[in-house]
């Protein structure tokens, strides 16, 4: 049933879903959307990453941004580095280990603080632009 989902054209209205008042719906919504590959969906994770009230709700968006964005969501990621949250039920976590956990797997590096992956981060885009202009 849940592959079909794209073809049922649906799609809108789990994204819409993601604006729910229920935090436990947000978050089934953008478990839901990772599952269905709904990439339209990624601007509005994308803020709900920066913004949204529960950290339940963002530790599970930063597995939502970090698939469905990949390269696109590390700067995201690293800003979700200093998300002071700490989820409330099982499994009891902090959104800033989710990011840890996300980065390294994105990036295949590993740096101690914000600074470093800040620094790093600017470093690899100087690099890419260097090698667009070629």
């Amino acid at each position: 049933m849940l592959g079909a989902l794209p073809q049922l054209h649906c799609q809108d209205r789990v994204v819409a879903v993601l604006a729910s008042p229920a935090a436990e719906v947000r978050q089934a919504a953008t478990q839901l959307v990772v599952k269905c590959r709904i990439r339209e969906a990624y601007a509005t994770l994308a803020a709900m990453l920066q913004s949204d009230p529960d950290p339940m709700v963002r530790a599970v968006t930063v597995d939502a941004v970090a698939r469905l964005g990949r390269r696109e969501a590390i700067p995201l990621l690293i800003e979700a580095l200093e998300d002071p949250g700490v989820t409330q039920t099982s499994p009891v976590v902090p959104v800033r280990s989710a990011v840890q956990f996300w980065l390294p797997a994105l990036t295949g590096k590993t740096f101690a603080t914000k600074a470093e992956w800040e620094r790093w981060w600017q470093e690899e885009q100087a690099r890419r632009r260097q090698g667009v202009e070629r």
